[in-house]
């Protein structure tokens, strides 16, 4: 197979639009913010092309750290009781708070499935794996012990019907962790790498950083086939971060700490890459699917997002308060790899 090196160009659209007042309809919500230690979520008011950050949602007292689910919907909370809850929020405010039954707080790991409605959590100190499912009605929980494999666990991945749990440990070996008594071998893969589901799908994707590799593989848990896969070129930053749109086409990816993303069309397998302007901490699916938060929302930095979901990658931000100010252009090379 051959390929071309096509350039392409994009700008960042500055998201910097002065808001007065949060609450009025001329600012509707764009979506929910959370900074990257969990500490606080914010509403993005506005629109793509003209937001900011609205002030953080008034949390419950004895909710120490938050984990905001993709679809924005919900987060799982850390609460002082050592329990884990459940927020929900409506139009941008707290709508409910309450205690998930028989679920701990605390996890080092936690990973949502692509929907949010499903997530698996684990807690090295106590050997303790927790796969919750129904996160968007009644939330219910699972315990289970966290398998050994003799390595540290970097990151996990569940599906969104909550019936396959895989892991990836820092040698590189992917295991499967739910259903079944024992961690059962997948595959291996070169560091950095990273994990995760398709939505609605028991697809996993795979990121091998060292070999520049990203694969969907098929039959985890049962007959693994490999789907697809392409070369992106090596990625660096530990774990690599892996995310899709919501139809399941395009794949985002990224290594923790780096400042370029990569965007993988499942369609046609073409493969393109941006560099962004600000250190990639996440790459959380924002409003409609199509839209991707990866760095900032804190009491003094910008929001970037990053919209994937036309022809071109375009950077945006949304101002910290609502301070009016404009963006320098930038003009990122994006580099496609096609097959002729």
């Amino acid at each position: 197979m051959q390929s071309k090196r096509i350039k392409i160009y994009s700008y960042a659209a500055a998201l910097a639009l002065a808001i007065p007042q949060y609450g009025q309809m001329s600012n509707p919500l764009l979506g929910l913010a959370q900074s990257d230690d969990g500490a606080q979520i914010q509403p993005v008011m506005g629109v793509l092309g003209s937001a900011g950050l609205a002030p953080a949602i008034a949390l419950p007292s004895s909710v120490v750290k938050s984990h905001l689910a993709p679809g924005q919907g919900w987060a799982l909370a850390d609460d002082a009781s050592g329990g884990l809850g459940l927020l929900k929020f409506s139009e941008g405010s707290l709508s409910a708070y309450q205690l998930i039954g028989n679920a701990a707080g605390g996890a080092d790991l936690v990973a949502f499935s692509p929907r949010g409605t499903s997530a698996a959590l684990a807690t090295s100190k106590t050997g303790l794996l927790q796969v919750l499912k129904g996160l968007d009605k009644s939330a219910t929980v699972l315990a289970l012990t966290l398998p050994k494999t003799g390595a540290s666990l970097v990151s996990l991945a569940v599906t969104d019907a909550a019936d396959l749990v895989v892991g990836l440990f820092d040698d590189g070996g992917v295991y499967l962790l739910y259903p079944g008594a024992a961690a059962q071998f997948v595959t291996r893969l070169g560091l950095p790498s990273g994990i995760a589901f398709l939505p609605d799908q028991s697809a996993l994707i795979v990121a091998d950083g060292a070999a520049g590799l990203v694969s969907v593989l098929d039959g985890v848990g049962a007959s693994l086939q490999t789907r697809a896969s392409v070369s992106v070129g090596p990625l660096s930053g530990t774990p690599v971060l892996v995310s899709s749109t919501l139809d399941g086409r395009t794949l985002l990816l990224a290594g923790l700490g780096s400042s370029s993303m990569v965007r993988v069309s499942l369609s046609d397998l073409t493969v393109s890459s941006i560099s962004v302007p600000s250190v990639v901490s996440r790459i959380d699916r924002f409003g409609g699917g199509n839209e991707f938060l990866f760095s900032g929302a804190s009491s003094d930095t910008a929001l970037w997002i990053l919209a994937a979901g036309g022809p071109e990658l375009q950077t945006a931000f949304a101002q910290p308060h609502g301070i009016s100010k404009v963006s320098p252009r930038l003009r990122p090379e994006i580099v496609v790899v096609g097959r002729n």
